[in-house]
């Protein structure tokens, strides 16, 4: 029963926090953020998937459109790769990047292995649903196309005020009245 109530609070947590965010297109606010990846359109290339030996990460980047009303400036961004296909298959959607405090400075994360030292110190990465901090790769079942969101969040603090390797509900508690702004962008693989 706990798990239960555990798994709904996480579930309206990530609704509220989703509720502005539209796929490819601006959210209406002050800062209207665009989010694009370089290494893919629609659909995920293998190369970027659990079947890769590498682990290799895609290419983001992201910036404001900037010059509307209220035009503010984020101080920090979190980025949360997520596949919700995968509640059938896990029970819950299952995470697959988390990576929070990314430097205001930094619009774009290069395509490459996520390992220890490819990101400034201040970024932190959080725990994903392999039990790993690094980029885990879409792997659903083979057969079944998946869509796998890659969510940025623009924040209004410098950093969460959390330590490194938190789980996504800590983070997604961290972010509550923090969020200035987001986008998402969705790709598709299958096995």
């Amino acid at each position: 029963m706990k798990r239960k109530l555990l798994i709904l609070f996480s579930c309206l947590i990530g609704l509220f926090l989703l509720a502005n965010c539209r796929t490819g297109k601006l959210i209406d606010g002050p800062l209207n953020y665009y989010l694009w990846s370089n290494s893919f359109d629609d659909t995920i290339p293998f190369k970027y998937s659990c079947g890769s030996s590498q682990q290799f990460h895609p290419q983001l980047s992201w910036s404001p459109s900037g010059g509307g009303p209220g035009d503010q400036r984020a101080r920090s961004y979190v980025i949360i790769m997520d596949d919700p296909d995968a509640i059938p298959v896990a029970g819950y959607i299952w995470n697959h990047w988390v990576l929070y405090d990314i430097p205001e400075s930094m619009r774009e994360i290069k395509e490459g292995v996520d390992r220890i030292g490819i990101f400034p110190s201040i970024v932190k990465r959080g725990i994903n649903s392999f039990g790993d901090t690094t980029y885990g790769g879409p792997c659903p079942p083979p057969g079944s196309a998946h869509h796998y969101r890659f969510k940025l969040y623009a924040m209004n603090r410098k950093e969460l005020g959390i330590g490194r390797a938190a789980t996504v509900a800590q983070i997604r508690a961290a972010m509550l009245g923090n969020i200035m702004d987001s986008a998402e962008l969705i790709g598709v693989f299958k096995r």
